[in-house]
């Protein structure tokens, strides 16, 4: 749930593109962002690179009960990064989910950046050896 009628309403209200004449960069709008938005009982099963889910611009969202798998992998087949990250949010519950794939620890799976965020909360996600991903 959340206060945009679709995904694509909110990615389209957190940036704007280029406009006529001279491209200008991407760049926030003054509207800050969502409340309200779950994401949940999904399966992200490989994907090309970057993050699984990155939630930012929000306010009391979650991301639960997810089963993230096969991220995007070095030669010797660490993930090149976090599956999830959270930046420039407030109330977010990240709890619940299956990570699978040869990260670290959780907070390698799971990104906060802790100077732009607060009352993140981060229980409950298990890591799970490649191959075990049912």
């Amino acid at each position: 749930t959340g206060t945009a009628p679709s995904l694509l309403g909110v990615v389209a209200t957190a940036v704007v593109g280029p406009h006529a004449g001279q491209p200008a960069p991407f760049r926030r709008l003054t509207y800050r962002g969502v409340r309200r938005v779950t994401v949940a009982d999904n399966r992200f099963d490989g994907w090309f690179r970057g993050l699984a889910i990155s939630v930012g611009n929000a306010a009391s969202a979650a991301v639960r009960d997810n089963t993230i798998a096969n991220p995007p992998t070095s030669s010797s087949g660490v993930p090149l990064g976090a599956a999830v990250a959270v930046c420039e949010a407030d109330g977010v519950a990240i709890d619940g989910n299956a990570l699978v794939g040869r990260w670290s620890s959780v907070a390698a799976a799971v990104s906060v950046d802790a100077r732009s965020t607060s009352r993140v909360e981060v229980h409950r996600n298990t890591l799970r050896p490649q191959g075990a991903s049912q």
